[in-house]
């Protein structure tokens, strides 16, 4: 398989970067494939992108068809209306048949993409593979020429090793700002070590953050340490577009290899039009990320009319997704309109159409898709949904939103990220809700961090470091099982505008994983003028244990001053969140009859609330019921959605409002202290620590949880030895720390064969004038050490003198110590440690009294403590 990969990617390479031949014909064909090499019954995609490059004001292409001889061993399921936005219409090729796909009319410096969804046949004798699949398309339009794309993939056997590569926003606008999301997982029984992730480029881009990976000409590659069986790993490169025009197609490529022979073991690619003004725009959101098998999980999409208030509706919005492989999809047509409630299931490769209609400027509408994967989906393989938006008049690109998660065996940290109020208005303040859990069987250490959307301020980061964008909560543990912590941070809309949506991403980071993060969970929402329904949402009880009974209440709102109008046909929904059982009273809302419903879960709940005047508020209480055979540490979250109009028919912005539970126990804050390690002396070498964290090197602080135990190690380079450690350890063998309050260590290096008096005079130098030694002062102070060595007489008067003659240098004393700078020094050289407080205040209170700072320095020393360190040293 190697081999075949190996040539393949050569000749794509080739493809990818040489510039394509002068050619009269102004139809270009580019092509993508979700998933090379694929195996026996695997679903996967082709995309073909055709592009009228005629500069703007030339001629359209008509009657524009693309046509495919299907290859052998696969199956082509062709949607029309994924070009056309026409009705629904499936059909089913086979190996040697022809598929034509209509394409309609491209207007100059326009784009369109095709997608095919394919399958390859099971039934292919293994003894057989690998196989090569040669697929060309062939596109014409009237009265041109011919334009030919080509596309070849592998049939393997077996595919330990995945890839998924996605970007945003697509399309692009010129000179705009793309992040590529490159995921990654290991199907395989073995873990993978020291492999190649490699991104390709497309050209006239420049790279704003590579995300640790080295940027080689036109590619950034990453060499992967491990990634064990049955896990995923993901790296985001942001780039900018640096040509500026239109009419244009950025082609990348992503790759992993785990050398082990010729080629990569797996590649995606990928192309993003460059577009002017696409007043469309959608942005997806995910539950969780990974998921274990059978879990139920949210695609959450926003569709959004960016054009300003006085611009156009977008009118006949469809948003349509091609349900991806092991997943099922569940779907409530209401969930976009209101209206009646339509139940939909589909299955891998069939198409879901979400009716979206009409979108005013500056509104916004979610779509929210509940999934599931199959109980038989290799562990380590990655799951793609890319959906696709159009309109009414519009021909050209579609709008593409697309993710990728993966489905892992273990899931020990969940966490959940939502935004509420949702939407939001101009300028105005929202908050995350960021809730985290673990489920598996020991503690967790590891960190947090948050990706806000631009143009906010934080106004209370809970405790959060801000680094430009990303919030940051260093340390999060030790997190125990069934525990689990709630943040909330407050933010304000800075931008002041509508139509825009607000996109964050919530990751924890478990110390002990090889991973870049464990769990991650995305909000979006939006920003509108006019909000008139308000829906605020409680919980009765939070923490909740197995088999609890709760309550949600929801207060629901019109907002509308008194002289405003009153919204009729309002409507809440919710679909009924996993571990969970929902009882619902219909006369709880509209005094009618009553009667009783019960919602499983993944089923929809609607209630039905009727008119609301200016001003009036109603509240509902939807009684729910907890399984008893959950996991502790599990998280679910309530979204409800609300709906209403105004009597004219007009139909009101959506709002949601959504809750975060725990099942278990939330976790009371533990301590944290700083541990600071020093090196010292003649010699080079590193610091290391356990749990991770201290890389000293360049990182020598680090902040512990109270009651951490921290095992440092200290690694002289060639040609030098660790010398000891002073502080907080003493010795020359490992260092263990018990973290119950701010602790110091010094770690001692010298060049081999040095002599202990050096590493003492340069620990002096280094501890009061913050400098190492001159060549001249250490050859003195070691001829006066020597001496009185050789009289066979005590040295300790020569450091005593050595101190005075340092403390009360011209040097030292131009420095301007205070009082606790003076006293940190005195501790440092004679006690090699931070002062305790109660030291410090004890001398500082004798300093204010009255006592010279040479009195002070007597009392070091002279002390017992310098006395016996003296001695250890042989001194």
């Amino acid at each position: 398989m190697k081999r075949h990969c190996f040539w393949r990617s050569l000749l794509l390479l080739c493809c990818f970067f040489l510039p394509a031949l002068a050619s009269a014909a102004p139809l270009e064909l580019k092509t993508s494939v979700s998933d090379d090499p694929v195996v026996p019954g695997q679903g996967f995609f082709y995309r073909i992108m055709a592009t009228n490059t005629n500069p703007e004001g030339g001629a359209p292409l008509e009657n524009v068809t693309i046509t495919l001889i299907v290859p052998d061993y696969t199956v082509a399921r062709w949607y029309g209306d994924f070009v056309t936005g026409a009705g629904v219409s499936t059909s089913h090729r086979e190996p040697g048949e022809l598929l034509t796909l209509t394409v309609s009319t491209l207007a100059p410096g326009e784009s369109r993409e095709v997608q095919i969804p394919m399958v390859v046949t099971a039934d292919i004798a293994l003894s057989s593979l690998p196989q090569t699949l040669a697929a060309r398309f062939e596109g014409t339009y009237t009265g041109g020429g011919q334009a030919l794309a080509d596309e070849e993939i592998s049939i393997v056997a077996v595919k330990p090793l995945d890839i998924q590569l996605s970007a945003t926003p697509s399309p692009l606008t010129p000179s705009g700002e793309l992040t590529y999301t490159l995921t990654f997982g290991n199907a395989g029984t073995q873990a993978v070590s020291n492999a190649d992730l490699t991104l390709q480029l497309p050209s006239g881009v420049t790279v704003l953050d590579s995300s640790g990976g080295n940027q080689v000409g036109n590619s950034i590659v990453w060499s992967i340490a491990q990634l064990n069986s049955g896990t995923s790993d993901r790296r985001q490169v942001k780039v900018k577009d640096t040509l500026g025009g239109i009419s244009r197609v950025l082609q990348a490529q992503a790759e992993i290899d785990d050398q082990s022979g010729a080629g990569p073991d797996a590649r995606a690619s990928l192309l993003t039009p460059i577009r002017a003004n696409l007043p469309l725009h959608l942005t997806l959101a995910i539950s969780d990320d990974p998921v274990r098998r059978s879990q139920q999980y949210f695609y959450r999409l926003t569709a959004t009319n960016t054009n300003p208030v006085s611009g156009a509706p977008l009118e006949n919005v469809v948003v349509r997704l091609i349900v991806p492989d092991y997943t099922v999809a569940r779907w409530y047509g209401d969930f976009v309109t209101g209206a009646d409630v339509s139940t939909s299931h589909r299955e891998p490769g069939e198409l879901l159409t979400l009716t979206v209609g009409t979108l005013a400027p500056g509104m916004s509408k979610e779509v929210q898709i509940p999934a599931s994967v199959g109980d038989d989906v290799p562990f380590g393989r990655l799951v793609t949904a890319r959906f696709e938006g159009n309109y009414d008049t519009h021909t050209g690109e579609r709008a593409i939103a697309a993710d990728t998660i993966a489905v892992e065996q273990t899931k020990p940290l969940d966490i959940n990220l939502n935004a509420n109020p949702a939407p939001i208005t101009p300028s105005d303040q929202f908050a995350y809700s960021l809730v985290y859990g673990n489920t598996g069987s020991s503690a967790v250490n590891g960190s947090l961090e948050l990706t806000l959307p631009d143009r906010v301020q934080v106004l209370d980061s809970d405790g959060g470091v801000q680094t430009g964008n990303t919030l940051v909560w260093e340390a999060i543990g030790p997190l125990g099982f069934g525990r689990g912590t709630r943040r909330e941070i407050l933010l304000q809309d800075t931008s002041g505008i509508s139509s825009r949506q607000l996109q964050a991403e919530a990751r924890l980071i478990n110390s002990a994983s090889l991973k870049s993060w464990s769990a991650r969970s995305v909000s979006a929402t939006s920003i509108q003028t006019a909000l008139p329904l308000s829906l605020e949402t409680n919980i009765s009880k939070d923490p909740l244990v197995h088999g609890d009974s709760f309550d949600y209440t929801l207060t629901v709102t019109n907002t509308n001053p008194v002289s405003g109008a009153p919204l009729e046909n309002v409507v809440v929904r919710l679909i009924v969140p996993d571990y969970t059982v929902a009882r619902w009273y219909g006369d709880f809302v509209t005094g009618a009859d009553v009667s009783t419903s019960h919602r499983e879960p993944g089923e929809l709940l609607t209630l039905t609330v009727g008119t609301l005047a200016p001003g009036e508020s109603r509240e509902v209480k939807i009684p729910m019921e907890l399984r008893d055979d959950v996991t502790s540490g599990t998280l679910f979250d309530a979204r409800f959605f609300g709906y209403a109009s105004f009597p004219d028919g007009t139909v009101a912005p959506q709002v949601t409002s959504t809750v975060t539970a725990l099942i278990g126990e939330y976790a009371v804050a533990v301590p944290t202290y700083d541990l600071t390690v020093t090196k010292i002396g003649t010699g080079e070498g590193t610091v290391s620590s356990n749990p991770a964290g201290i890389n000293c090197g360049s990182d020598c602080t680090e902040n512990y949880p109270e009651g951490t135990s921290v095992t440092l190690t200290a690694t002289p380079d060639s040609s030098f030895v660790f010398a000891g450690w002073s502080g907080a350890c003493s010795g020359s063998g490992t260092c263990v720390v018990t973290m119950d309050a701010a602790k110091n260590v010094t770690a001692t290096f010298a060049l081999e064969n040095s002599d202990p008096a050096t590493t003492l005079i340069t620990h002096y130098y280094v501890s009061i004038l913050e400098r190492e030694p001159e060549e001249e002062g250490l050859a003195f102070w070691k001829d006066q050490i020597a001496e009185k060595q050789a009289k066979d007489e005590d040295v300790k008067p020569v450091f005593r003198a050595m101190a005075a003659f340092f403390f009360f240098s011209e040097e030292y004393i131009g420095r301007n110590t205070t009082n606790i700078q003076f006293l940190t020094n005195l501790y440092l050289t004679f006690f090699q440690r931070e002062p305790d407080d109660e030291g410090l205040e004890f001398w500082l209170v004798k300093l204010v009294g009255g006592m010279s700072r040479n009195q002070a320095m007597q009392g070091f020393l002279f002390s017992p403590e310098f006395t016996s360190f003296m001695e250890d040293l042989g001194f």
